[in-house]
């Protein structure tokens, strides 16, 4: 017998690893926005979902003031394809933070916001999906490497 009442695993959340997000990690992950800046606080002061060339892009975000200690890890994407991850950070309740990148190419960017309890992020759910676009400053010259990355983790 077969059964008609099946889980999927993916979802419409526009994730280039195909994973759909969880609620759990959505609901300790929270107000993911993407930023050119962010202040002393790293609170995002320049919301944005365009940048150039060679600029920072922040991936800010808040943990729920009820979370559990555990990690946030970001996986970054360039035209749908898998480039980078980050660093991961150690989180706590109520935490505010950011993950960030440089990309050197124009491109559809894409960043996979991962919540975990584990501190190598061995079991990783994903907690939300943030896109950008990327436009490049100049054509000329000889391109540089492809992409370069940053993260902050806040004491």
């Amino acid at each position: 017998t077969t059964s008609t009442n099946t889980t999927p695993t993916t979802s419409s959340s526009g994730a280039p690893s195909g994973l759909a997000i969880d609620s759990t990690a959505a609901g300790i992950v929270t107000n993911v926005q993407m930023a050119s800046a962010v202040d002393s606080n790293f609170s995002p002061t320049k919301t944005s979902s365009t940048f150039v060339t060679k600029q920072t892009i922040y991936a800010t975000f808040k943990t729920d003031a009820n979370a559990p200690d555990g990690y946030v890890e970001g996986k970054w994407y360039s035209d749908g394809k898998y480039a980078f991850s980050s660093k991961i950070l150690a989180v706590k309740a109520d935490f505010l933070g950011y993950l960030s990148a440089e990309y050197n190419i124009a491109t559809q960017g894409t960043v996979e916001m991962y919540w975990c309890t584990q501190s190598d992020c061995s079991d990783a759910k994903l907690a939300d999906v943030a896109n950008f676009t990327v436009t490049s400053t100049s054509m000329r010259g000889t391109p540089p490497p492809a992409l370069a990355f940053m993260d902050i983790n806040r004491p």
